[in-house]
C-alpha cells in the first residue's frame, strides 16, 4: 500500500514538473517570438531616445565632429532665447484653438451622425479622407487655396464684394497662424469625430428613452447623461488633439517655413531650424525634449481635470 502511495505521489511530482517544465518552455518560446520585435523597437525607438537625450547635454560641432558636455545649460538656455519665447506663444495660441475648436466641431458633427440620418455609412467612411492625405498634399491644396491671386477663397470673396483687395492668408502675420489652424482642423477633425463617435455608440440607449419620457429635452440630456458618458472618450480626442497640434512641423514646413516674421514658428518646427538648418544639434534636441515634457504635462493635467469632474 505504501508502494503504491509513494508510486502515485512520484507520479503527480513527475506530472507537475512536467507541467511546469513545459510552462518554462512555452515562456522561452513566446520570448523569442517576441525578440525580433524587441530588438526592432531598441534600435528603432529607445536608441534614438537615449541618443539625443545625450546630445542634448552637450554641444556638438558638426565640423570638427567633437561634442562637449554641457549638463542641462541647453535646457535653461531656452529662457534667454526669444525665438523659443515667440514660437511657446504661437504653440499655446495654436493649441488651444484646435482643442477647442476640434473638440466643439468634433462633437456637433459626431452627433449628428449618431442621429438616424440617411447615407450614414457614406458620411463616416468620407471622414477617413480627410486624415488619411498626406500632410504635405493638404498642404500644397490650400496653398492653392489661399493663394492670394489664383485661390478660390479669395475670388469668392471679391466676386461677393466682401473684400476690396485679396487676403494674404499666408502672407500677412495677422492670418497665417489662423490659416494653418484651419489646415490641422480640416485634417484631424474627423478622426476625433470618429473617436467621439465610437464613444456615443457604447451609449444605453434606455437612459435617453428614459429621460425623454420624463421630459427632459435635449439640452438636459445632452448635459446631464450624453455628456458624463462621453468624459473618457473626450479625454482621449483631447489628447490626440494635443499631441498631433504640438508635433506640428509638416504644415508649416510647405505652407509658411514659420514665416511671415515668425508668426508661424512653433516648437517642434525650431527644433527642427535649431538642428539642422543652424546646426545646433544639442539645443535642438532639448527643444524637442521640452516638448515631449509639455505634452506628458498637459496629458496629466487632462487627466486629472476629467477625473475630478467624474469624481464631482
Amino acid at each position: 500500500m505504501q508502494t503504491y502511495d509513494s508510486w502515485a505521489i512520484s507520479l503527480k511530482n513527475n506530472e507537475q514538473e512536467i507541467a511546469e517544465r513545459r510552462q518554462m518552455n512555452e515562456g522561452k518560446f513566446a520570448f523569442l517570438l517576441l525578440l525580433p520585435s524587441l530588438i526592432l523597437i531598441a534600435v528603432l525607438i529607445l536608441y534614438p531616445l537615449i541618443y539625443s537625450f545625450v546630445l542634448s547635454l552637450s554641444n556638438f560641432d558638426i565640423q570638427e565632429m567633437t561634442r562637449t558636455y554641457v549638463g542641462f545649460s541647453n535646457y535653461l538656455a531656452i529662457f534667454e532665447d526669444q525665438r523659443f519665447a515667440i514660437s511657446l506663444k504661437n504653440t499655446l495660441i495654436y493649441l488651444l484653438l484646435n482643442l477647442i475648436l476640434g473638440i466643439v466641431i468634433s462633437l456637433i458633427l459626431a452627433l449628428v451622425l449618431d442621429e438616424p440620418i440617411r447615407g450614414k455609412a457614406l458620411y463616416k467612411t468620407s471622414l477617413l479622407v480627410p486624415w488619411a492625405i498626406s500632410p504635405i498634399v493638404v498642404s500644397v491644396m490650400f496653398l492653392w487655396i489661399f493663394h492670394a491671386n489664383y485661390g478660390i477663397v479669395n475670388y469668392a470673396l471679391l466676386s461677393l464684394g466682401l473684400v476690396r483687395e485679396p487676403i494674404q492668408f499666408l502672407g500677412d502675420p495677422a492670418y497665417a497662424l489662423y490659416t494653418i489652424t484651419f489646415v490641422n482642423l480640416w485634417k484631424f477633425v474627423p478622426l476625433v469625430t470618429l473617436i467621439l463617435l465610437t464613444g456615443l455608440q457604447n451609449l444605453n440607449r434606455d437612459q435617453i428613452k428614459a429621460a425623454k419620457i420624463d421630459g427632459a429635452n435635449a439640452i438636459q440630456r445632452f448635459i446631464y447623461i450624453i455628456l458624463p458618458h462621453l468624459r473618457p472618450t473626450i479625454l482621449a480626442a483631447s489628447i490626440v488633439l494635443i499631441v498631433f497640434s504640438l508635433l506640428t512641423f509638416d504644415l508649416v514646413y510647405a505652407m509658411t517655413g514659420g514665416g511671415p516674421a515668425d508668426s508661424t514658428f512653433m516648437l517642434y518646427f525650431l527644433a527642427y531650424k535649431t538642428s539642422f538648418d543652424w546646426l545646433r544639434l544639442g539645443y535642438g534636441a532639448s527643444i524637442a525634449y521640452w516638448v515631449t515634457f509639455i505634452v506628458v504635462i498637459l496629458a496629466i493635467l487632462m487627466h486629472r481635470f476629467f477625473r475630478e469632474r467624474k469624481a464631482v
